[in-house]
C-alpha cells in the first residue's frame, strides 16, 4: 500500500480501491490504539447487539458449520470455508479494512436499520451529520457515483438495477 502511486490526479476520477480501505483500516488502528477487529467489536458490533458479525482471524479454529463454503481456491489448494476470500486480507491474517467481515443477513439488516436511524437523528451510536456525509454522493470527481464507502445508483450502468431511488446506497460483496 505504501509503495502504490496514485492512478489519477486528485479530483480527476473516483475509483473504488481496496488499497484505500486497507490504509483506512490501518488509520483506525493507529488513531484508536486497537486492532481493527477489536475496535469494531467494541465501538460498533457490541453496541448494536451484533453477535454474528466479526472478522475471522487466521488460521480460523472456530466452528465452521455456521458458514457456507465459498469456493475451491486454486492457489490455497482447498475449499474456503469460514475464511476470507480476498488474498490481501488473507495475507493480513483475516482482518483488514477492505475485506474479511462476516455476518448474518439478520445482522446486516440490523446495521442497515441503525444507519437509517442515524439519518433520522435517532441512532444511539452514529451521529446524524456523520451518517449523512457517508450517504452523500461525493462528486469530487466528475460523474462519480461513490459516497464514502458506498455505491449509489448510476443510470444505465448501476449494479443496483433501475428501480432504486437516487438516494439509495449499497455495496456489493463477494459472498
Amino acid at each position: 500500500v505504501l509503495r502504490s502511486a496514485p492512478v489519477h490526479e486528485p479530483g480527476e476520477a473516483s475509483v473504488y480501491g481496496a488499497l484505500d480501505f486497507i490504509a483506512l483500516g490501518a488509520l483506525v488502528e493507529a488513531v484508536s490504539g486497537e486492532e481493527l477487529d477489536v475496535f469494531c467489536t467494541r465501538r460498533i458490533f457490541q453496541p448494536l447487539g451484533l453477535v454474528d458479525t466479526h472478522f475471522n482471524r487466521l488460521p480460523y479454529a472456530g466452528e465452521r458449520a455456521r458458514y457456507a463454503a465459498t469456493e475451491q481456491c486454486s492457489w490455497r489448494e482447498r475449499v474456503l470455508w469460514a475464511e476470507v476470500h480476498d488474498p490481501n486480507a488473507w495475507a493480513m491474517g483475516g482482518v483488514a479494512g477492505h475485506a474479511g467481515l462476516f455476518s448474518s443477513a439478520r445482522e446486516v439488516l440490523r446495521f442497515g436499520q441503525e444507519m437509517l436511524a442515524a439519518d433520522r437523528g435517532e441512532s444511539g451510536i452514529f451521529q446524524p451529520e456523520v451518517a449523512r456525509e457517508f450517504f452523500r454522493r461525493q462528486e469530487i470527481a466528475p460523474e462519480s457515483d461513490w459516497a464514502l464507502g458506498w455505491d449509489t445508483p448510476t443510470p444505465g450502468q448501476s449494479t443496483s438495477g433501475e428501480h432504486y431511488s437516487k438516494r439509495s446506497i449499497g455495496h456489493t460483496g463477494f459472498t
